[in-house]
């Protein structure tokens, strides 16, 4: 039995035209962020899942986060819920390329994952992320995060989506920020 496919969209032609004129600039290396907002029920969500649908069937790597209200002592919890199954459905040897064999970045982003378990070997910047104080730890993480993206769009260009981000943790804001 074949899943039937959802409604077309109406009236929102502007929209969606920005969201493919994004999505060309994405994919000639021009990221971008859009934040959508509105009242609840407005159709933000279902925008966002026609951007998604549209991106994966020209063969990109959709990745798809949630902040919930329960989830704000979580640290990078929607960046988590977004990363973590692409992360953990890939072979250790590529996700020791992808994160140079950071442990921090796989622990953030995929914290059910065991270093073990993804074949990843502690590197020597996974020793050097104990030094120094909290804000420069924070920024070599962020800094290891944004590259494993980077990495990741040279294999295909990534939709990174994260919903509900007024309920999200200090730190996925932070790191938000800074991608």
């Amino acid at each position: 039995m074949t899943r039937p496919s959802s409604p077309p969209i109406v009236g929102r032609d502007r929209e969606l035209d920005l969201l493919a004129d994004l999505r060309t600039s994405a994919a000639r290396g021009e990221g971008s962020v859009l934040l959508l907002s509105g009242d609840g029920g407005v159709g933000k969500t279902r925008l966002v899942r026609e951007l998604a649908r549209l991106s994966k069937e020209s063969g990109w790597q959709v990745m798809y986060g949630r902040a919930y209200a329960l989830e704000t002592a979580i640290a990078y919890a929607p960046f988590s819920d977004a990363t973590e199954p692409a992360l953990s459905a890939m072979d250790g040897n590529v996700l020791l390329r992808l994160t140079r064999g950071d442990r921090s970045v796989l622990s953030a982003l995929a914290p059910s994952m065991t270093a073990s378990a993804a074949g990843v070997a502690v590197t020597h910047g996974d020793m050097r992320a104990g030094n120094g104080n909290a804000a420069e730890q924070h920024a070599r993480l962020h800094a290891g995060i944004m590259q494993l993206f980077a990495r990741l769009a040279e294999r295909a260009p990534v939709l990174l989506i994260l919903e509900n981000l007024q309920w999200a943790d200090s730190a996925s804001i932070e790191l938000f920020h800074y991608l």
